[in-house]
């Protein structure tokens, strides 16, 4: 029993830091989903060629380093990412 209050003891304080983590800024969540719905709506279309292909692959890698990003806490990181895929993604669409 007393092991037990001495490992809660040990747990509270890490509590707090976890419950005061910062959200992403409106902004970046819109810039995520925007990139996200655009990729998706690439992949549905299908690139027909290999120049096509390889902007989809390294949009889709941007987007994974934003959303690792995010995980971090490096909003900043996250935007870099994001407005990368976007402009990789943008443009297979035209």
């Amino acid at each position: 029993m007393a092991a037990r209050i001495g490992l809660l003891a040990l747990a509270l304080p890490a509590l707090p830091a976890l419950a005061q983590t910062k959200a992403p800024p409106a902004e970046l969540t819109a810039l995520e989903r925007q990139v996200s719905l655009k990729i998706a709506h690439v992949r549905i279309k299908g690139p027909t060629n290999l120049a096509d292909l390889k902007q989809l692959g390294q949009a889709q890698r941007a987007q994974f380093e934003g959303e690792q990003a995010i995980k971090a806490g490096d909003y900043k990181k996250a935007e870099q990412a994001f407005l990368r895929a976007n402009v990789l993604i943008s443009t297979v669409n035209e």
